[in-house]
Formats: structure tokens, sequence, C-alpha cells
């Protein structure tokens, strides 16, 4: 990108602003997503590791995928504010994206969780489109690691816990409960 010029938007049409702190994964998330725009991918189940791009971004090290996942689940609840989401292929192969990474066991440090669990709170119909009992899995990972639930990740917790409650389906009811044990300690 040249200095003093516009950054062209993506082809789903999502911009990072300059200086963004996950600037370099949201590149790497246009390049996925204009690999997989010249596939077309409107298939409801799309497979990120059947291009060649989400095959690398699949390999990453985990340190890097914990990122990805959280430009990812940024991107997504971008795409879902307006409330009248299109769901094309650009929407369908991030949400694919986004699905495997949250489906991984990845070393998220307490930003990373604080701001996925923030956007699944800030936008509940997140919890439409990808597992929310993942995240849950990721948050009681974090404390296992750590050894303790900090202050700023029980409050995004319990954010989420509210999200999760949303929604009258067993498998919300069963991550709501797991949410609640884990804010329990």
């Amino acid at each position: 990108m040249q200095t003093g010029t516009a950054k062209q938007a993506a082809v789903d049409g999502f911009v990072a602003p300059e200086g963004h702190p996950l600037g370099a994964e949201h590149a790497l998330i246009d390049a996925y997503l204009a690999e997989a725009a010249a596939v077309d991918p409107r298939l409801f189940d799309f497979k990120p590791a059947a291009l060649p791009t989400g095959k690398e971004l699949l390999s990453a090290p985990k340190e890097a995928q914990a990122r990805l996942t959280q430009a990812a689940v940024e991107r997504l609840a971008w795409r879902l504010r307006p409330r009248s989401v299109q769901v094309d292929g650009s929407f369908l192969a991030l949400r694919g994206l986004a699905r495997s990474l949250l489906s991984r066991q990845l070393p998220y440090t307490i930003e990373e969780l604080h701001a996925v669990l923030t956007a699944f709170a800030g936008e509940p119909g997140l919890l439409h489109w990808l597992p929310g009992a993942a995240l849950v899995r990721a948050a009681e990972g974090y404390v296992t690691r750590s050894g303790h639930l900090p202050p700023a990740l029980h409050v995004a917790l319990k954010a989420f816990l509210k999200a999760l409650r949303r929604y009258p389906q067993a498998e919300y009811r069963k991550a709501a409960e797991r949410v609640e044990a884990l804010c329990r300690g």
C-alpha cells in the first residue's frame, strides 16, 4: 500500500483501519477471501483447507491462529451488524475459516480471548453462525493453563453468558452452564 492512498476494501467490503492491531491478520484473511471468491464458495459448509491460502492459515503456528481467530470473529461481527447480512460466498468462506479456527485448542492470550468473548457478547448473532461451545472450551483452557480467572475475563464471560441465554436450544444451555461453572470457580 502506498503512503497517502486510501486502502482498498477487501472482497467482503472490510477495511482494516491504518495501524489496526490485527492489520496483518486481516490482510491474510483478505487474500484467503480473494482466493475463495475465485472458486465461488457458495457451499454452506465451506472447508477453508480446500484452498491453498486456507491450508496455509490453518497450518500457521498456533499463536498466529489465535490472532487469526480474533480477526475472523471481529470481521464476522462487522458483517452481521447491519442486521441484513448478505450470506454470500465471502461470508460463508469467512465463517468456514472462523469455525475451523475456533474448533482448535489454541493458546489465546487474555487479550485475544477477551476480544473474542466481547465480540460474541456485542453481536449475539455470531452464535447462530459459530460454535459457542468452542469458545467456552477456549476459556476453560485458558483458566486451566493460567490457574485462575482474571477479573477482565470474568466480566467478558458474564457478557457472553447473556448472549448464550438468548438461545433456547440445548447446546446453548449446556454452554451457558459451563460458563456459569467457570465463573463460580
